[in-house]
């Protein structure tokens, strides 16, 4: 069973990340949130910079300070004001999604997947006849001592 489920989780990896990709640049687009979140990551590199300068000492690290402070304080500020309504929609859809997936992942498991005994042996019969091995010997399980 062990094996069946490692050859699964490269693709399963991948197949979410590709999902979390796509639902984040689609919860962007609905809420309109993509020029904030590029705002924000944007700051997030000059800021980073900056306090690399900082560390070698070529620029005062209360300037930098003050200056983040600032731009994060004017981007609040906007968020607030103008668009809080945007945020509001961004959380109800990430949670809504989270609640989807969580169902659809409990459906699928619970009415739609099955593998016991019969079939566990047929998929392991199945990748030794591909790979030209002989069945494998049957191990009954040992309690732990």
């Amino acid at each position: 069973k062990e094996s069946i489920c490692f050859a699964w989780r490269p693709l399963d990896v991948k197949l979410a990340s590709g999902l979390n990709r796509g639902f984040q640049y689609a919860v962007y687009g609905i809420t309109g949130t993509m020029l904030a979140i590029n705002a924000i990551s944007n700051w997030e590199g000059i800021s980073n910079a900056l306090l690399n300068q900082a560390n070698v000492g070529a620029v005062e690290k209360d300037a930098i300070n003050a200056l983040i402070s600032d731009k994060i304080a004017t981007a609040t500020t906007q968020i607030a004001d103008n668009e809080a309504w945007r945020l509001v929609l961004f959380g109800a859809l990430v949670i809504g999604i989270i609640i989807i997936a969580f169902g659809a992942s409990y459906y699928l498991l619970r009415f739609k997947y099955s593998l016991d005994e019969d079939k566990m042996k047929q998929i392991v019969e199945e990748l030794n006849a591909k790979k030209g091995e002989a069945p494998a010997q049957e191990v009954e399980a040992q309690p732990a001592q």
